[in-house]
């Protein structure tokens, strides 16, 4: 059974007398992947520093401000058994690009914490090592909450949270708030093209399920 990592109730954010967010639940529960939606500016970073204000050892946070002026090379040491876990980190490293945040964030994901709490890494990762990073979360049972402003990175995830104006607009099961097209467009945010297009073809009855990219799609379409 999957065990309460953090509880948030209430929870009201200002910056300069002004309200950021207000009237903020969040539960997040071990093994589970939680994605936070919002806009430049809605309030994702500021969310992060206030849960850091708890001090939870078993909760662990990475942000760019955080790991600048460091060098985390000297601080790494992966001493990893795991032939899929050492070929996850490989995987991650293959470009060679932003070695220094990445290593970071590797440190925090290896220091067997129960949650990491990650900013938007996409200046930092590409796609592939996105999803590579998620692999090595939920092979090390690490449960993620993630901020970003890219819908298309929300399908990794289990639950979501879409943040406009101030407050959580919609939250729940990322497949059945992804379903709320409608909502999602007075929100700001078009569906990626091929979750568009699964969405369609299952109003018709011509796939019985959602696939989540064109693998996905391609194989429900032709088996």
């Amino acid at each position: 059974m999957d065990k309460q990592i953090l509880e948030i109730r209430n929870l009201n954010i200002t910056k300069n007398k002004r309200i950021i967010l207000k009237k903020i639940d969040l539960d997040i529960y071990s093994n589970n992947f939680y994605c936070v939606l919002g806009e430049s500016g809605t309030g994702k970073t500021l969310l992060i520093k206030n849960i850091m204000k708890l001090k939870n050892k078993n909760i662990d946070y990475y942000i760019d401000e955080e790991i600048k002026n460091k060098d985390w090379n000297k601080e790494l040491k992966i001493e990893e058994k795991s032939k899929t876990v050492k070929n996850y980190i490989k995987k991650i490293f293959n470009n060679g690009k932003y070695e220094s945040y990445k290593l970071a964030l590797l440190k925090k994901i290896m220091n067997n914490q129960t949650l990491v709490i990650i900013d938007d890494i996409s200046k930092y990762f590409n796609e592939e090592e996105k999803k590579v990073l998620w692999k090595l979360c939920r092979n090390r049972k690490i449960a993620v909450l993630y901020m970003t402003k890219n819908i298309e990175d929300v399908l990794d995830f289990d639950y979501l949270l879409i943040l406009k104006n101030n407050q959580v607009a919609i939250e729940g099961k990322t497949k059945q708030v992804l379903k709320e097209e409608k909502l999602l467009k007075l929100l700001g945010y078009n569906l990626p093209f091929y979750l568009n297009m699964s969405l369609q073809l299952e109003l018709y009855g011509m796939i019985d399920k959602i696939g989540y990219n064109k693998e996905e799609l391609e194989k429900m379409i032709w088996s």
